[in-house]
């Protein structure tokens, strides 16, 4: 006899027997092995979490979250994890969905504080509490990485049920954090090799060059990068191949003393903000020229650059009106506009508030209509 001797009932009687449970024994049951896993899914259809949690008693912690959500996959709504690797203490996960954030969180301590239970999530089991709310739950093991492993292993097994996205990943090194380069390495080498989506990528002042060069090879995201790092003068970020180059739709550097002209070339940002870069008035010039005739940056909706204080934008400016081309250029004191072959204007200022500062450049791509030339 097999161990399931519901393997062998027909299916419709299996529909009746699941009717007859709650959701968390079909869950429960669903976890045994992966046979049940299938007969389950295929009986049970139901997809709507917020229509399940709302039906039964189940608690809302975040390893049922993730039980419910693997089970109940493919789910209409994403969901989306933030990772913050910044604290010497704790490595954190959150999960989002259906604007519900739960968080895991991993911490290194020895010993494990007698307050600890056992908390399991199918055969996955960690000692660990949950928080007053239910909507963390903090783990406490003796080997950090081991927790972490553990975790991501999980995530792993249930990454293309859910289609986990990572829409926050926040690093930051510190004397105090030992551990972060390995850390780090085990994180952002699973991201890398599994081909997660990283959508925002923030990497804070505290994060030294190495680390910094390990991240950007691995790691491009879609959405925004934003970067505090800070990195020796003679730092330079080779545009190696097309997957290294900047196609997120924010780039924020500062300070961004690294940046190139070459890659700014390789941008296709919609938005570019960089501080303490070191283009010259030539750079800028050929800027502002390709630009406007449309050869690149046909994504561009704002640049905000601070340049080294011997670059004037309004000689550059003044420079370009003298170039023999169809396009029109207006130079005032408070606004100056560049007209691109499509039509558009690019809106030109040195002005932060009421200062005017002549090394910085701010440019706002706006639509036909909105100069009167």
């Amino acid at each position: 006899m097999t161990p399931f001797p519901i393997f062998g009932t027909p299916f419709l009687v299996w529909s009746a027997i699941l009717k007859k449970m709650n959701f968390k024994e079909i869950v429960t049951l669903a976890e045994c092995s992966r046979r049940t896993y299938k007969m389950v899914k295929a009986a049970y259809r139901k997809r709507n979490i917020i229509d399940i949690l709302s039906g039964w008693p189940i608690k809302r912690t975040p390893l049922n979250i993730l039980q419910y959500l693997r089970f109940l996959s493919p789910l209409v709504e994403p969901v989306t994890l933030t990772i913050l690797i910044t604290d010497p203490v704790e490595f954190t996960i959150s999960i989002r969905h259906s604007s519900k954030i739960y968080d895991f969180k991993v911490i290194f301590t020895t010993p494990i504080p007698r307050t600890c239970r056992v908390i399991s999530c199918g055969q996955w089991k960690m000692l660990g509490r949950l928080s007053d709310d239910d909507m963390t739950v903090t783990t406490y093991w003796n080997n950090r990485r081991y927790g972490i492993i553990q975790f991501l292993d999980y995530l792993e097994a249930s990454r293309e049920d859910l289609n986990l996205k990572i829409e926050n990943l926040e690093l930051n090194g510190d004397v105090l954090f030992e551990d972060f380069p390995e850390i780090m390495k085990l994180t952002t080498n699973w991201i890398h090799s599994k081909k997660v989506e990283v959508q925002n990528l923030r990497l804070l002042e505290k994060l030294n060059q190495k680390d910094f060069e390990h991240l950007f090879y691995r790691i491009q995201p879609t959405v925004s990068l934003t970067s505090n790092a800070k990195t020796i003068p003679v730092f330079r970020v080779d545009q190696i191949s097309e997957q290294h180059q900047f196609k997120m739709r924010r780039l924020a550097l500062c300070p961004g003393n690294w940046f190139t002209f070459e890659n700014l070339m390789n941008c296709d940002c919609v938005t570019i903000d960089i501080s303490s870069c070191q283009f010259d008035e030539r750079n800028i010039l050929e800027f502002l020229k390709h630009w406007r005739e449309g050869k690149r940056w046909e994504k561009l909706k704002k640049l905000a650059l601070v340049l080294s204080h011997g670059v004037i934008v309004e000689k550059i400016l003044k420079v370009l009106q003298k170039d023999r081309s169809p396009l029109r250029i207006h130079i005032d004191d408070m606004f100056s506009y560049i007209e691109h072959k499509d039509g558009a204007v690019a809106r030109i200022t040195s002005r932060d508030g009421n200062l005017q500062l002549t090394h910085l450049l701010t440019i706002d791509v706006l639509p036909q209509s909105s100069h009167q030339w």
